[in-house]
């Protein structure tokens, strides 16, 4: 089976908890979500103005994440396709990825326009998307970075860090 949809190289590739759904990143500013069964295009999440580095969907399909160089996080209603929100750093990012049970994010950006590589790691308020489902910056319960100019960090800002994962 030959996925064809995207304009640009591809970045990331992930398939859904049960494998019915693949789930695909590019240079060309998209996420694709495919059957896997068929190869059948379900659509596409557009919103990032710039490459997506890579997606994660949570356990239960229904929230999706995108990490781009467009410096955001972007958190999509997986069925819909509506962009629910959005968290913007300060350099482009590398890695996404929800936490188990989807009370947490963790974001890693690049060591670039002069700003450290760090891990972010968000935690998020029980009642997320309270908001007519959108993301409120109040949803937004802790945040947490990992690494930079930290005086206990063994990451300088000449490294990269390219992802993280939870353990």
């Amino acid at each position: 089976l030959t996925l064809k949809g995207h304009e640009r190289p591809i970045t990331y590739v992930q398939y859904s908890t049960d494998g019915d759904l693949v789930f695909s990143t590019g240079k060309d500013k998209k996420c694709t979500v495919w059957y896997t069964n068929n190869g059948e295009r379900l659509g596409t999440y557009d919103g990032h103005h710039g490459a997506i580095s890579e997606c994660d969907i949570n356990y239960t399909c229904d929230k999706l994440l995108t990490g781009a160089t467009d410096m955001e996080v972007a958190i999509w209603d997986a069925q819909s396709g509506k962009r629910l929100g959005a968290i913007t750093h300060q350099a482009p990012l590398h890695s996404v990825q929800w936490a188990c049970g989807d009370k947490a994010l963790l974001a890693v950006s690049s060591n670039k326009f002069g700003f450290p590589p760090l891990v972010h790691v968000y935690r998020l308020e029980d009642d997320l998307f309270k908001n007519n489902g959108v993301l409120d910056s109040e949803d937004i319960d802790t945040h947490m970075e990992l690494g930079g100019n930290k005086k206990d960090s063994k990451i300088s800002n000449t490294d990269t860090i390219i992802r993280a994962r939870w353990g």
